[in-house]
């Protein structure tokens, strides 16, 4: 074995460095969203690297924490731009980030591919650096416009969105399947994460049989849990921004019946996932 380390380490040495970079909030509220994305890459990069040596590169992983916002987000991808050799960057996770991060690769032609970002935006600005592997708005609202009315068959909906490129998007999408066809008795944005009692008193008085928020899990999380505390046990809709564990963590038992669609394939159509699930 000693025989052989000189050998190795002279034939790494002469590999170029090849990196794949992940944009995504690996601190703050959408952490644990942030870390899977950063993960999903790592197992890719690893099962990589065997056929990129024999071309004679090493792969490496370039993580760049962008804390789910655009300003810092943007930092990061001047930063990730600046290094040639870096071959292309995975996320990120809020498409405000996106947006803005797709355009600062696109004066160095560096391709970024887009798991789960679903503004419809990001792919309508002609942009040819940028791939996206996931349902935008227009469609994930297409499909909840549509399951409100013909399977949940509200008849009073109260629309909330986190005013961010994501929530506000989506939500925008569900109201232009739901206008005409239901009652909309009230439509607004917030911006607080914490602290839902105004909102929460609002939607006592009007006695919607269905409240749709668009957002990511922390605040409709806490938004649930106050909710439920408050006696409120109206059904809660929202999109693939509620797909996480962290909402059960944040919600308790209040996420319990929440209802949200998704741009994830179930795990029984993806065979190479099984060995994610037990």
């Amino acid at each position: 074995t000693f025989c052989f380390l000189p050998f190795a380490s002279a034939q790494n040495a002469t590999l170029t460095p090849l990196k794949i970079a992940t944009l995504s909030p690996l601190s703050g509220p959408l952490a644990q969203t942030g870390e899977q994305l950063k993960q999903g890459a790592q197992l890719a990069l690893e099962a990589a690297k065997p056929e990129f040596a024999r071309l004679g590169f090493a792969l490496e992983l370039n993580s760049q924490d962008d804390q789910a916002s655009a300003e810092v987000g943007g930092a990061a991808a001047r930063r990730l731009l600046s290094d040639s050799s870096v071959l292309a960057v995975v996320g990120a996770v809020n498409s405000s980030v996106v947006l803005v991060a797709s355009s600062i690769f696109a004066e160095g032609k560096l391709s970024m591919l887009v798991p789960a970002a679903t503004a419809n935006s990001i792919t309508e600005r002609g942009l040819t650096n940028i791939f996206r592997i996931g349902a935008r708005d227009s469609q994930q609202g297409a499909v909840a416009g549509k399951f409100i009315l013909e399977r949940l068959k509200s008849k009073k909906v109260y629309l909330i969105n986190d005013k961010s490129a994501y929530g506000a998007g989506l939500t925008a999408e569900v109201l232009k399947v739901l206008e005409g066809k239901t009652s909309i008795v009230f439509n607004e944005g917030t911006e607080e994460k914490l602290e839902f009692a105004s909102l929460i008193i609002k939607i006592k008085a009007l006695e919607p049989d269905l409240i749709y928020f668009g957002g990511t899990y922390p605040p409709v999380g806490a938004f649930l849990k106050q909710l439920r505390s408050s006696g409120i046990n109206t059904l809660v809709m929202g999109g693939h921004g509620l797909d996480s564990s962290g909402l059960a963590l944040i919600a308790g038992n209040a996420a319990r019946g929440a209802v949200f669609t998704t741009v994830a394939a179930p795990p029984s159509e993806l065979p190479q996932a099984q060995r994610f699930f037990r």
